[in-house]
């Protein structure tokens, strides 16, 4: 709306010779505005992309209010090796942490859920006391988080190598993504919620739990995406390593009348099929709960609390799918 104002108050009418004509550096008053250039850099006829299909005032309004908050669209959108960066491989060491952290602690409360309801019963049925309800759960707690710290290193570094692998797969996609939508499409895929929620607590802003969960969502969208693509292909070879396994062993012995030497296509097939729909229902589910979490944790505490809310709703979503059996992701 500024550029509109200031353009407005530069085309000013004068007669000269019965006809009406703009006063003279008008159309340099529309060069100089830079909502009015980023609109036409971004969503005219001449755009990179050659998208139109917005109306000229909405894209001046969604580009004035950018510049409003003062970033420039796809501000936050990274470069294809930016997360090698020494700052970058920190923030990504501590994100993994917290994630498996999260994931590890979700998985215990459920466990610990269960094994108290149980012995609940167990007491109000007479098969054991108090005490030794009581004495069981604490030996129960002790193994189990020893258990689970036994191999939080082996996971750590396991999600570590997926961490930058999905990183490489997600500047694919939003490279991808940059030549078929618009570029105000393509700033919400590629903003930052932490760095955004940070900028509007400066300038006082308070967004909503819709406004917070429905942007965590657009700017991870590309992230489970690509996750989903790595476990896809690393279902994909886990089936090819199995077939040629199979196939080796049914040449050597190629004699055999048994069952087990015997290669089902179709059921393997079945099973692929089965596998990567319970993987994509998986990432949904997972994304769902994570932009629940970083939206009630945005409003709590913008920045860190919607980093902390988003990993615990990712991890509360794989809980959820486990709870149902749905979770049927290859690499963990």
């Amino acid at each position: 709306m500024i550029a509109l104002s200031r353009t407005s108050t530069t085309l000013q009418r004068r007669q000269t010779n019965g006809s009406v004509v703009p006063d003279k550096g008008a159309s340099d008053g529309w060069q100089q505005s830079p909502a009015f250039s980023l609109a036409s850099n971004h969503f005219g006829p001449g755009a990179p992309n050659g998208r139109n299909d917005e109306p000229s005032t909405r894209r001046v309004l969604a580009c004035s209010a950018v510049v409003g908050r003062g970033r420039s669209l796809c501000a936050d959108r990274r470069g294809a090796f930016d997360h090698l960066a020494p700052t970058q491989l920190v923030k990504g060491i501590v994100r993994v942490t917290v994630q498996q952290g999260a994931t590890i602690f979700s998985s215990y409360m459920s466990d610990q859920l269960k094994e108290d309801m149980a012995r609940d019963e167990k007491v109000q049925n007479g098969e054991m006391t108090s005490r030794e309800a009581d004495e069981e759960a604490a030996e129960w707690s002790e193994r189990e988080w020893a258990k689970r710290f036994e191999v939080l290193p082996t996971k750590l570094i396991t999600a570590y190598m997926k961490y930058h692998a999905t990183t490489l797969i997600m500047r694919l996609y939003e490279h991808l993504a940059s030549r078929n939508v618009s570029t105000s499409e393509l700033d919400k895929l590629t903003l930052d919620p932490f760095s955004s929620a940070k900028r509007r607590q400066k300038q006082g802003e308070t967004p909503t739990f819709m406004e917070s969960t429905r942007e965590s969502w657009n700017a991870n969208l590309i992230a489970y995406l690509a996750d989903y693509s790595l476990h896809q292909i690393i279902l994909a070879a886990g089936y090819y390593v199995y077939v040629r396994d199979r196939q080796r062993k049914m040449h050597t012995n190629r004699d055999s009348n048994s069952e087990d030497s015997e290669l089902h296509t179709g059921s393997l097939a079945l099973s692929f099929m089965k596998k990567s729909t319970l993987l994509g229902i998986s990432r949904f589910v997972c994304l769902s709960f994570a932009s629940i979490g970083g939206g009630i944790g945005n409003i709590f505490y913008p920045g860190w609390g919607y980093m902390f809310g988003f990993n615990m709703g990712d991890g509360f979503g794989a809980t959820v799918l486990d709870e149902f059996d749905l979770n049927d992701t290859p690499l963990q």
